[in-house]
């Protein structure tokens, strides 16, 4: 009796761990699978909205009806402005009142300001950012007698280069990555 007794308080509570475990791993699987479904309909969704951007082969650049080259840069980290001071007084670009600018004659040619509330730098020499604001008007360029074309290939280079040197994203007006038919659309925009 006294055996039995034991082997009812030993199996008793392993039964009620066992169903216990059981039911945990009952949740697991609607978890799983819920999410499983969950994830299907997101990327269906995503699928769907990258199609139709593929679709829409004629994105709308309102910026650059107005006069205005107007492009993003997304960097995966954070960029210190003495990194950002260096890598642009290489390409004759200077920080004026938190604006970095490309001048020529006090005539401004292209302009990269800081992603935030106030686009601006925050200081000269202290800070980072993560995103930036890149602008041409080239009408304006255009009006005061220089080769748009040539300073439109400049800025490209350095933004280029921004890219490379600061693993980022360049996207157009839009936010949507910029494409080479972006690139041919401005410079078509600009020579016409």
């Amino acid at each position: 009796m006294f055996l039995i007794i034991i082997l009812v308080v030993l199996i008793v509570p392993l039964l009620f761990i066992d169903f216990y475990r059981k039911g945990l791993r009952q949740k697991e699987i609607l978890f799983l699978s819920k999410m499983e479904v969950d994830d299907n309909d997101e990327l269906v969704y995503k699928e769907k909205s990258i199609n139709h951007f593929n679709e829409e082969s004629d994105v709308e650049y309102e910026s650059l009806k107005d006069g205005y080259i107007l492009m993003y840069f997304e960097s995966e980290n954070d960029i210190s402005i003495k990194e950002l001071n260096a890598f642009f007084s290489k390409r004759a670009v200077r920080m004026v009142r938190g604006v970095y600018q490309r001048t020529i004659d006090r005539n401004v040619i292209f302009s990269i300001l800081a992603d935030n509330d106030e686009q601006l730098f925050d200081s000269p020499v202290v800070g980072s950012e993560k995103k930036l604001i890149i602008v041409m008007n080239y009408k304006k360029v255009s009006s005061l007698g220089y080769n748009v074309k040539d300073y439109y290939e400049e800025m490209m280079s350095g933004i280029d280069s921004l890219n490379k040197i600061f693993n980022g994203v360049i996207l157009n007006e839009n936010g949507i990555r910029l494409t080479k038919k972006d690139r041919q659309k401005y410079l078509s925009a600009i020579v016409s």
